[in-house]
């Protein structure tokens, strides 16, 4: 539901101003088995898209911006819900302008699980 959220946020402020919002991790790290607080008053970027979760969180969110001229974002949702030190990603790619090379196809949500790459 909150990729969903922050996806329709960054729609909604590229239909105002023309461009989307780079938004940095937060929480600051991607929280265990328990939920954690995630107050976006205290990240800029967060505030500037207006997104805000409701309630605490299990996944660390940030966004990304890329593609030719800023018109890609891939938005990630990071945990370790199980607490076995391996991390799950939930990512969704908007490629409107070239792929950003996440974990699935632009314009869906998928689900990785890599110990790897995080």
């Amino acid at each position: 539901m909150n990729l969903a959220a922050i996806r329709t946020a960054e729609e909604s402020y590229m239909a105002e101003f023309g461009t989307y919002v780079a938004a940095v991790a937060a929480p600051a790290s991607p929280p265990g088995p328990q939920k954690q607080t995630l107050d976006v008053t205290t990240f800029p970027d967060w505030s500037l898209l207006g997104w805000a979760p409701e309630g605490d969180v299990y996944f660390q969110y940030d966004v990304v911006l890329g593609g030719t001229g800023g018109l890609s974002y891939l938005i990630t949702a990071i945990a370790d819900l199980d607490g076995d030190s391996f991390n799950q990603m939930v990512n969704y790619e908007n490629a409107g302008g070239g792929s950003m090379g996440g974990c699935g196809s632009p314009g869906s949500v998928v689900t990785c699980t890599s110990s790897s790459v995080f």
